[in-house]
Protein backbone atom coordinates (compact mmCIF):
# COMPACT_ATOMS: atom_id res chain seq x y z
CA UNK A 1 0.00 0.00 0.00
CA UNK A 2 1.30 3.39 -0.50
CA UNK A 3 0.94 4.60 3.23
CA UNK A 4 3.29 1.22 3.76
CA UNK A 5 6.25 2.84 0.89
CA UNK A 6 5.67 6.14 2.95
CA UNK A 7 7.36 4.46 5.83
CA UNK A 8 9.95 2.10 4.59
CA UNK A 9 13.14 2.72 6.27
CA UNK A 10 15.61 2.88 2.99
CA UNK A 11 19.06 2.08 5.11
CA UNK A 12 19.96 -1.15 3.65
CA UNK A 13 20.75 -4.09 6.49
CA UNK A 14 21.23 -8.04 6.64
CA UNK A 15 18.33 -8.89 8.46
CA UNK A 16 18.32 -12.35 10.40
CA UNK A 17 15.29 -13.93 11.36
CA UNK A 18 15.59 -15.96 14.66
CA UNK A 19 13.74 -18.57 16.64
CA UNK A 20 14.29 -21.14 18.93
CA UNK A 21 12.77 -24.32 20.39
CA UNK A 22 12.67 -25.31 24.23
CA UNK A 23 11.10 -27.73 26.34
CA UNK A 24 10.36 -28.11 30.14
CA UNK A 25 12.67 -31.08 31.06
CA UNK A 26 10.95 -30.83 34.51
CA UNK A 27 6.53 -30.65 33.84
CA UNK A 28 6.39 -29.36 37.58
CA UNK A 29 9.00 -26.69 37.32
CA UNK A 30 8.42 -23.94 34.33
CA UNK A 31 10.65 -21.84 35.41
CA UNK A 32 13.50 -23.57 33.69
CA UNK A 33 13.83 -24.43 30.19
CA UNK A 34 16.43 -26.67 28.11
CA UNK A 35 17.13 -24.86 24.88
CA UNK A 36 17.11 -27.67 21.95
CA UNK A 37 18.11 -25.36 19.00
CA UNK A 38 18.66 -21.81 17.98
CA UNK A 39 17.09 -21.22 14.46
CA UNK A 40 18.33 -18.46 11.94
CA UNK A 41 17.23 -17.76 8.39
CA UNK A 42 18.09 -14.86 5.94
CA UNK A 43 17.74 -13.83 2.12
CA UNK A 44 20.92 -14.04 0.15
CA UNK A 45 19.91 -12.26 -3.36
CA UNK A 46 17.05 -15.06 -4.23
CA UNK A 47 18.06 -17.75 -1.86
CA UNK A 48 16.82 -18.57 1.68
CA UNK A 49 19.95 -19.56 4.21
CA UNK A 50 18.61 -21.31 7.08
CA UNK A 51 20.87 -21.81 10.08
CA UNK A 52 20.59 -23.94 13.04
CA UNK A 53 22.87 -24.10 16.37
CA UNK A 54 22.53 -27.23 18.67
CA UNK A 55 23.66 -26.13 22.01
CA UNK A 56 26.23 -29.00 23.67
CA UNK A 57 24.91 -30.47 26.79
CA UNK A 58 22.85 -26.90 28.90
CA UNK A 59 25.37 -24.63 27.64
CA UNK A 60 23.42 -22.07 25.26
CA UNK A 61 24.45 -20.10 22.62
CA UNK A 62 26.10 -16.45 23.24
CA UNK A 63 24.44 -13.86 20.92
CA UNK A 64 27.81 -12.39 20.08
CA UNK A 65 29.15 -15.48 18.51
CA UNK A 66 25.81 -16.16 16.54
CA UNK A 67 25.90 -13.10 14.85
CA UNK A 68 29.68 -13.56 14.07
CA UNK A 69 29.13 -17.32 12.44
CA UNK A 70 26.26 -15.96 10.53
CA UNK A 71 28.09 -13.07 9.15
CA UNK A 72 31.01 -14.89 8.40
CA UNK A 73 28.84 -17.57 6.45
CA UNK A 74 26.71 -14.81 5.00
CA UNK A 75 30.20 -12.39 3.78
CA UNK A 76 33.58 -14.41 2.84
CA UNK A 77 35.46 -11.91 3.30
CA UNK A 78 34.34 -10.57 6.31
CA UNK A 79 37.51 -10.49 7.66
CA UNK A 80 38.47 -7.41 5.01
CA UNK A 81 35.30 -5.65 7.20
CA UNK A 82 36.67 -7.11 10.27
CA UNK A 83 39.13 -4.01 12.93
CA UNK A 84 42.13 -5.09 14.42
CA UNK A 85 41.55 -4.44 18.34
CA UNK A 86 45.68 -3.38 18.35
CA UNK A 87 44.67 -0.13 16.00
CA UNK A 88 40.97 0.40 17.66
CA UNK A 89 41.27 0.43 21.15
CA UNK A 90 41.83 2.97 23.23
CA UNK A 91 42.46 4.14 27.24
CA UNK A 92 41.30 7.16 28.83
CA UNK A 93 43.16 7.61 32.02
CA UNK A 94 41.17 9.02 34.70
CA UNK A 95 44.58 11.89 35.82
CA UNK A 96 44.24 13.78 39.19
CA UNK A 97 45.16 17.20 39.62
CA UNK A 98 44.89 20.50 41.77
CA UNK A 99 42.20 21.26 40.35
CA UNK A 100 40.08 17.83 40.63
CA UNK A 101 39.72 14.76 37.66
CA UNK A 102 40.54 14.99 34.18
CA UNK A 103 40.44 13.03 31.99
CA UNK A 104 43.09 12.07 28.72
CA UNK A 105 42.67 9.80 26.16
CA UNK A 106 45.94 7.74 25.29
CA UNK A 107 46.91 5.05 22.51
CA UNK A 108 48.69 2.69 24.65
CA UNK A 109 47.31 1.29 27.81
CA UNK A 110 51.08 1.77 29.89
CA UNK A 111 50.44 5.55 28.79
CA UNK A 112 47.71 5.95 29.96
CA UNK A 113 48.57 3.79 33.37
CA UNK A 114 51.49 5.82 33.72
CA UNK A 115 49.47 9.31 33.38
CA UNK A 116 46.47 7.78 35.66
CA UNK A 117 49.20 6.80 38.32
CA UNK A 118 48.81 4.57 41.12
CA UNK A 119 44.86 5.90 42.18
CA UNK A 120 43.85 6.61 38.55
CA UNK A 121 41.57 4.39 36.49
CA UNK A 122 42.19 3.38 32.98
CA UNK A 123 39.03 2.31 30.85
CA UNK A 124 39.79 0.59 27.48
CA UNK A 125 37.01 1.47 24.98
CA UNK A 126 36.52 1.32 21.17
CA UNK A 127 37.63 3.81 18.87
CA UNK A 128 35.82 3.14 15.29
CA UNK A 129 33.86 5.49 12.78
CA UNK A 130 30.75 5.05 12.47
CA UNK A 131 30.77 4.21 8.83
CA UNK A 132 32.76 0.69 9.97
CA UNK A 133 29.80 -0.29 11.45
CA UNK A 134 27.66 -3.33 9.86
CA UNK A 135 24.01 -2.99 9.98
CA UNK A 136 22.65 -6.40 11.25
CA UNK A 137 18.40 -6.44 12.27
CA UNK A 138 17.28 -9.65 14.57
CA UNK A 139 13.80 -10.34 13.78
CA UNK A 140 11.76 -12.01 16.20
CA UNK A 141 7.90 -12.90 16.59
CA UNK A 142 7.21 -12.57 19.96
CA UNK A 143 10.62 -12.10 21.12
CA UNK A 144 10.92 -12.17 24.70
CA UNK A 145 10.42 -15.80 25.26
CA UNK A 146 13.53 -16.15 22.13
CA UNK A 147 15.99 -13.67 23.23
CA UNK A 148 15.89 -14.81 26.55
CA UNK A 149 17.22 -18.10 24.67
CA UNK A 150 20.73 -16.97 24.86
CA UNK A 151 23.76 -17.18 27.10
CA UNK A 152 22.58 -15.10 30.03
CA UNK A 153 26.19 -13.53 30.22
CA UNK A 154 26.30 -10.39 29.75
CA UNK A 155 23.29 -10.37 27.80
CA UNK A 156 20.91 -7.85 30.26
CA UNK A 157 23.82 -5.14 30.07
CA UNK A 158 24.59 -5.81 26.25
CA UNK A 159 21.03 -6.24 24.58
CA UNK A 160 18.31 -6.69 26.91
CA UNK A 161 18.14 -3.61 29.17
CA UNK A 162 17.65 -1.63 25.83
CA UNK A 163 15.03 -3.25 24.45
CA UNK A 164 11.43 -2.65 24.97
CA UNK A 165 8.27 -4.38 24.90
CA UNK A 166 5.33 -3.54 23.01
CA UNK A 167 2.21 -5.70 22.85
CA UNK A 168 3.99 -9.12 22.91
CA UNK A 169 6.81 -7.62 21.00
CA UNK A 170 10.14 -7.06 22.05
CA UNK A 171 12.00 -3.86 20.28
CA UNK A 172 15.00 -1.80 20.11
CA UNK A 173 14.23 1.27 19.92
CA UNK A 174 18.14 2.83 19.08
CA UNK A 175 20.54 0.61 17.16
CA UNK A 176 22.85 -1.28 20.16
CA UNK A 177 26.12 -0.59 18.95
CA UNK A 178 28.23 -4.74 19.44
CA UNK A 179 31.62 -5.32 18.74
CA UNK A 180 31.69 -9.46 18.30
CA UNK A 181 34.91 -11.39 18.25
CA UNK A 182 35.45 -12.40 14.52
CA UNK A 183 35.76 -16.33 15.02
CA UNK A 184 38.06 -16.88 11.94
CA UNK A 185 40.73 -14.30 13.86
CA UNK A 186 44.03 -15.96 13.50
CA UNK A 187 46.51 -16.81 16.81
CA UNK A 188 48.49 -13.25 17.30
CA UNK A 189 45.65 -10.72 18.07
CA UNK A 190 41.92 -10.35 18.16
CA UNK A 191 39.70 -8.96 15.26
CA UNK A 192 36.37 -7.65 15.66
CA UNK A 193 33.11 -7.33 13.81
CA UNK A 194 31.40 -3.65 14.94
CA UNK A 195 27.95 -4.42 14.31
CA UNK A 196 25.49 -1.74 14.65
CA UNK A 197 21.85 -3.95 15.90
CA UNK A 198 18.75 -3.01 15.30
CA UNK A 199 15.88 -5.65 16.83
CA UNK A 200 12.45 -5.98 15.96
CA UNK A 201 9.60 -8.22 16.00
CA UNK A 202 6.87 -8.96 13.68
CA UNK A 203 4.12 -9.48 16.31
CA UNK A 204 4.67 -5.18 16.10
CA UNK A 205 4.11 -5.80 12.01
CA UNK A 206 0.23 -7.47 12.01
CA UNK A 207 -2.75 -6.77 11.83
CA UNK A 208 -4.92 -6.97 15.34
CA UNK A 209 -6.37 -10.05 14.21
CA UNK A 210 -3.78 -11.70 12.56
CA UNK A 211 -0.87 -11.80 14.59
CA UNK A 212 -0.12 -15.19 15.63
CA UNK A 213 2.69 -16.93 13.04
CA UNK A 214 0.03 -19.23 11.45
CA UNK A 215 -1.96 -16.24 10.08
CA UNK A 216 1.72 -14.30 9.03
CA UNK A 217 2.64 -18.08 7.44
CA UNK A 218 -0.73 -18.07 5.46
CA UNK A 219 -0.48 -14.25 3.93
CA UNK A 220 3.09 -15.68 2.46
CA UNK A 221 1.79 -18.65 1.20
CA UNK A 222 3.49 -20.87 4.00
CA UNK A 223 1.72 -22.90 6.24
CA UNK A 224 1.97 -23.74 9.92
CA UNK A 225 4.05 -27.66 9.40
CA UNK A 226 2.43 -30.15 11.69
CA UNK A 227 4.87 -32.99 12.92
CA UNK A 228 1.71 -35.64 12.07
CA UNK A 229 -1.31 -35.43 10.15
CA UNK A 230 -2.98 -36.45 12.97
CA UNK A 231 -3.69 -33.38 15.36
CA UNK A 232 -4.05 -35.66 18.34
CA UNK A 233 -0.42 -37.38 17.68
CA UNK A 234 0.97 -33.69 16.33
CA UNK A 235 0.47 -32.40 19.33
CA UNK A 236 1.86 -35.17 21.32
CA UNK A 237 5.23 -35.18 19.84
CA UNK A 238 5.01 -31.10 19.87
CA UNK A 239 5.41 -31.84 23.84
CA UNK A 240 7.98 -34.07 23.46
CA UNK A 241 10.71 -32.47 20.96
CA UNK A 242 13.43 -33.79 22.40
CA UNK A 243 12.24 -37.07 21.57
CA UNK A 244 11.28 -35.63 17.61
CA UNK A 245 15.60 -34.18 17.55
CA UNK A 246 16.51 -37.46 18.86
CA UNK A 247 14.78 -39.83 16.86
CA UNK A 248 13.50 -37.74 14.00
CA UNK A 249 16.23 -35.21 13.60
CA UNK A 250 15.17 -34.22 9.87
CA UNK A 251 11.19 -33.69 10.73
CA UNK A 252 12.84 -32.03 13.76
CA UNK A 253 14.84 -29.65 11.58
CA UNK A 254 12.28 -29.21 8.93
CA UNK A 255 10.15 -28.22 11.68
CA UNK A 256 11.82 -26.15 13.59
CA UNK A 257 13.08 -23.71 11.09
CA UNK A 258 9.67 -23.22 9.46
CA UNK A 259 8.96 -20.32 12.18
CA UNK A 260 11.81 -18.21 11.33
CA UNK A 261 11.34 -18.46 7.71
CA UNK A 262 7.62 -17.60 7.71
CA UNK A 263 9.01 -14.60 10.28
CA UNK A 264 11.52 -13.55 7.64
CA UNK A 265 9.64 -13.97 4.28
CA UNK A 266 6.48 -11.68 5.99
CA UNK A 267 8.72 -8.86 7.23
CA UNK A 268 10.15 -8.91 2.98
CA UNK A 269 6.90 -9.15 1.86
CA UNK A 270 5.83 -5.57 3.89
CA UNK A 271 9.49 -3.78 3.56
CA UNK A 272 11.46 -5.44 0.82
CA UNK A 273 14.46 -8.17 1.42
CA UNK A 274 17.09 -7.46 3.46
CA UNK A 275 14.97 -3.71 4.66
CA UNK A 276 14.32 -2.67 8.38
CA UNK A 277 11.44 -3.26 9.57
CA UNK A 278 9.63 -0.19 11.32
CA UNK A 279 9.12 -0.21 15.05
CA UNK A 280 5.75 -1.01 14.55
CA UNK A 281 2.47 -0.15 11.89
Amino acid sequence: SESLRQIRDHRQKLVIAYDSEWMYPFPDNPTIRQILSYQFAYLYDDTIVEIVFLPKGNKRLNISDAISAIYCYYDSEAELVSLDTRKTNKYKAEIITSKGFKAEIYDSYTEAKNAAGRTGKVETFQDIPNDRYISICLLCHVGLVDITAFDKTNLRSSILKKLSSIGKGLVSINDIPLHVALLREDEHHKRILPIKLSVRDTFCQAPADFKSLEALGDSVGLAKLMLDPDKEVDKNLKGRMGDVLLYEPSLYMEYASNDSVVTLLYAASLYGANMIPKITI
